[in-house]
């Protein structure tokens, strides 16, 4: 007679994804938040970003903006935010 355990082998990836469940539930609110708009000029600059830098360059300009209380982003939002994070 067997008393407690599991029936059942456990599914793939059952540990990792009940493990990460908190934390998904917040990265979920925070990926819904509305964002500033991002003007023409703006956007194209972002462009010549390498590819690899954009997401994470439009998520900090986006974040530095929502502080300010920015509704678009401009380049000179982004000269702004450039002479605020040099080293």
């Amino acid at each position: 007679m067997k008393i407690g355990g599991r029936g059942l082998p456990p599914e793939p990836l059952e540990v990792l994804s009940t493990a990460l469940g908190p934390q998904r539930a917040g990265a979920v609110e925070a990926a819904g938040e509305e964002g500033p708009v991002w003007a023409e000029a703006a956007a194209a600059r972002l462009e010549r970003l390498p590819p690899l830098a954009r997401p994470m360059a439009r998520m900090a300009i986006s974040r530095y903006a929502r502080e300010r209380g920015v509704t678009t982003v401009t380049p000179e939002l982004m000269d702004e935010y450039r002479a605020r994070m040099a080293f």
